[in-house]
């Protein structure tokens, strides 16, 4: 062999060599993986809840275990997705390769595996990697406290209707400015779980949400601004749950944190959602509460709190953050009604020089509160303004005049304390599921048993505490009878989704009054006197308190039904029904709630051209998770009554 071709082997062979050696466990250490491997054998370590939890592993019918994270850098063996015994023994493995491969070694990716592994193992002379990127992260969030945050219904957007779920670190920032000073909330992190959307239309996010298209991550980013967009943008409440988390327990947070932030899920609008792995974070952290155990399908922020509220002695502390509508109101509430009336005139887009010339007839103080409340109003008429934007805008023009009319008085604003809302503490509402069981009569079939069944989650008659009380949110509902005359079950109605929204004009709240139904129901008029249809409802509108607990409501909208039997457009098995509605909601005392409602429609095209059919239905809170209902319904050739118990669980 020629000395150039020595040369050659020689470089190969240390190549290899180091190559090797650096993704090997050294000679010296391979007894103390062999003995750790053994130990992990011989104990079935790998069979425990807390590995299978660190793992985010459960069983399936399909491949016995799997685990639920997608990403590829969670796993250290080609089979860690469906067996936890390979992944620790893998685990095991990595752990004792050389400290020389920095952020990228096992000690460093997956500190709380190794803390878990060392707590049942012996291992010995582990190595030293130095970890800068974890040690980075660790520094960033350093938790004093972690808060579980519900962000309240907002019912306007289908993708936060049922809330959504956060955690906020607040970290121990104390002694960075002066020994003495204390926590700072823009300071704090929020860290947020949630699906990676780009530009997408409705339909296309409801498919790729429903059947896991997105890619769902963990974020951390400062908790300002989140209380941004849900606070201020989108006029949410927000829940802070203090969880009294131990040290050892702050610990295991940040390290499972760092774990998950590495990967990434398939994110399921029903299931694996922001409600799902916030908990599945939590259960690594506190595992004798049981998080995930608690929570049914499909998995609701809602539940995440019950879960979390439920759990003996994890939290420690109720905050209320009330967002800018509340905010704005409590301010204007704290007005004279005359001044009240000028808050309202000066937060006119643009501005009207008679007002400000009212302004100027007030004292000073009575000026700082109104120049305050207009300020606050105009930021809920026109929350852009709360974005940071150079371009121009009437409205903007607007705030600069009230803010330097505002800056121009030497008058200190005073704290603004909004207390939370009595009852409206989302961990006070009932179960998002109800079963409903109940008799009755109606004319075309007699006597009947009545039941009802609802995956979620609330209507305009259910215990409104801790729920919007003017919403109804319901997904798929299922409502059969059985009839005694003629010995027949039949299905009475089957809702997908339904939404109902009163918005009283003449507060913060005003705006549209909406229906929208997607399902099937009986038809009973003159068009087919008993027939089901498939049926899409939508209506608009508008509603008005006349008194506490008094509420009256008009809407036009447009019905579509379709199913056999139906005498409907040119005879066709086909209608279209358009026309007006009108109705009231009645609060009487704190557990009676009764709800009527009216509806004409015009029926183009049908042999009969219209149909008509009113309703009203009451209902008595006897607890918690139990009520009892009246109805009594009347269309065109039929009328019902009956009476039933309602269980929320």
């Amino acid at each position: 062999m020629s000395s150039l071709g020595r040369t050659v082997t020689v470089a190969l062979l240390v190549w290899l060599g180091l190559s090797f050696a650096a993704n090997s466990a050294s000679a010296a250490q391979a007894p103390h993986v062999a003995q750790a491997r053994a130990e992990a054998r011989a104990t079935r370590l790998f069979d425990t809840a807390a590995w299978r939890r660190l793992l985010h592993v459960h069983p399936t019918s399909q491949h016995g275990w799997e685990a639920e994270p997608d990403g590829p850098a969670f796993f250290l063996s080609d089979r860690g997705t469906f067996d936890p015994e390979a992944e620790m023994l893998a685990t095991i493995e990595a752990l004792y390769l050389p400290a020389s491969r920095g952020d990228s070694h096992a000690l460093c990716m997956f500190p709380a595996r190794a803390r878990f592994l060392e707590d049942f193992l012996h291992l010995g002379d582990l190595p030293r990697p130095t970890c800068s990127a974890r040690d980075a992260f660790f520094a960033h969030l350093r938790p004093n406290k972690v808060l579980f945050v519900f962000s309240s219904y907002h019912v306007e957007s289908p993708a936060s209707a049922f809330g959504h779920v956060l955690l906020r670190v607040e970290r121990d920032d104390t002694g960075i400015l002066r020994k003495d000073a204390g926590p700072h909330t823009l300071a704090d992190l929020g860290i947020d779980y949630s699906a990676d959307v780009g530009a997408e239309n409705a339909i296309s996010y409801a498919f790729k949400g429903l059947f896991g298209q997105f890619r769902g991550t963990f974020k951390a980013m400062p908790y300002a601004a989140k209380v941004r967009e849900y606070q201020d943008f989108e006029a949410r409440d927000l829940w802070e749950y203090e969880l009294s988390l131990t040290s050892d327990e702050k610990r295991t947070f940040l390290e499972h944190l760092w774990e998950l932030g590495q990967t990434s899920f398939d994110y399921f609008y029903a299931t694996e959602n922001c409600a799902y792995h916030v908990l599945a974070l939590l259960d690594v952290v506190r595992p004798e509460a049981h998080l995930l155990a608690a929570l049914s399908r499909p998995v609701i922020p809602a539940d995440a709190l019950a879960a979390v509220w439920s759990a003996k002695g994890l939290v420690a502390k109720v905050r209320f953050r009330p967002s800018a509508r509340r905010a704005a109101a409590a301010r204007l509430a704290a007005l004279a009604s005359d001044e009240r009336l000028l808050a309202e005139a000066l937060a006119k887009v643009p501005g009207r020089s008679e007002a400000n010339r009212d302004l100027a007839r007030l004292s000073l103080v009575a000026r700082a509160r109104v120049l305050d409340a207009a300020a606050d109003l105009l930021d809920v008429a026109h929350p852009e303004l709360l974005a940071e934007s150079t371009s121009e805008s009437p409205a903007r023009t607007r705030k600069f005049e009230l803010l330097a009319m505002r800056a121009a008085l030497d008058v200190r604003s005073p704290e603004l304390d909004v207390p939370a809302p009595e009852g409206a503490a989302p961990h006070l509402a009932h179960g998002a599921r109800r079963v409903a069981l109940g008799t009755g009569y109606g004319s075309m079939g007699g006597a009947f048993l009545e039941a009802r069944a609802r995956l979620s989650m609330h209507d305009l008659l259910d215990p409104s505490h801790g729920l919007p009380p003017l919403a109804t949110l319901e997904i798929l509902e299922v409502r059969a009878r059985a009839y005694a005359a003629s010995q027949s079950v039949a299905l009475e109605r089957l809702t997908l989704v339904h939404v109902d929204r009163l918005a009283p004009l003449g507060t913060l709240d005003g705006g549209l009054s909406y229906r929208f139904f997607l399902g099937g129901d009986r038809v009973r008029d003159h068009g087919c006197s008993g027939c089901f249809v498939a049926k899409i409802d939508m209506a608009m509108g508008a509603a008005t308190e006349l008194g506490p607990g008094a509420l009256v409501f008009a809407r036009g909208g447009v019905t579509l039904e379709a199913g056999p039997n139906l005498d409907g457009l040119d005879g066709r098995a086909f209608r279209v029904g358009t026309g007006p509605s009108a109705g009231a909601r009645l609060r009487l005392g704190e557990r009676l709630v009764a709800l009527g409602e009216g509806r004409v429609a015009w029926l183009p095209g049908a042999s009969r051209a219209f149909t008509a059919e009113a309703m009203f239905e009451t209902r008595l809170e006897l607890s918690h998770s139990v009520s009892l209902g009246f109805f009594l319904r009347r269309a065109l050739v039929s009328a019902d009554l009956g009476v039933s118990g309602l269980f929320y669980f």
